[in-house]
This record gives C-alpha cells, sequence and structure tokens, in this order.
C-alpha cells in the first residue's frame, strides 16, 4: 500500500533489535474501530513509536 498511498511508510522489523526503537501502539486508523477492540485482518492500523 506504501508504494501507491503518499502518506504511508514501510515498517520493518528485525529479530534481534533491541532497545526504545522498538517499542510501538497501534492505534485504529478507522472510526469504524475504537482503542481496544481486536485488530481483524484487513483494518488500516497506526503505529506511535513510544
Amino acid at each position: 500500500r506504501s508504494m501507491t498511498d503518499k502518506l504511508a511508510f514501510d515498517v520493518g522489523l528485525q529479530e534481534d533489535a533491541t532497545g526504545e526503537a522498538c517499542w510501538w501502539t497501534t492505534h485504529p486508523a478507522s472510526k469504524q474501530r475504537s482503542e481496544g477492540e481486536k485488530v481483524r485482518v484487513g483494518d488500516d492500523l497506526i503505529l506511535v513509536s513510544v
């Protein structure tokens, strides 16, 4: 999706990475979901670095 959406970012994870840069919270990108609800396949989400 990031290839077609100019506001999207590609995020990669490394198995051996440690430290504060590895902490994220997820938030729903749509108003159809509220915080605390389970994420479903196909849901858009926002990753926020803590």
